[in-house]
């Protein structure tokens, strides 16, 4: 019984927030790699809260 709970909650993942999450740790990464300027300064900008937001999501 527990075993096909965990199924479930497997295949119920939203793909978007998967993407979306998949986006900003990227953009984390690039954002360290290059660099000061105005592509990081952007990429700054918005990263972690959109990370943070996805995260939050399902809290």
């Amino acid at each position: 019984m527990q075993e096909e709970n965990c199924d479930e909650i497997k295949n119920s993942r939203i793909v978007f927030i998967d993407i979306a999450k998949g986006i900003s740790i990227l953009l984390m990464i690039i954002g360290h790699v290059i660099g000061n300027g105005i592509r990081r300064s952007t990429i700054f900008s918005f990263h972690m809260p959109l990370y943070i937001i996805t995260s939050g999501f399902f809290l």
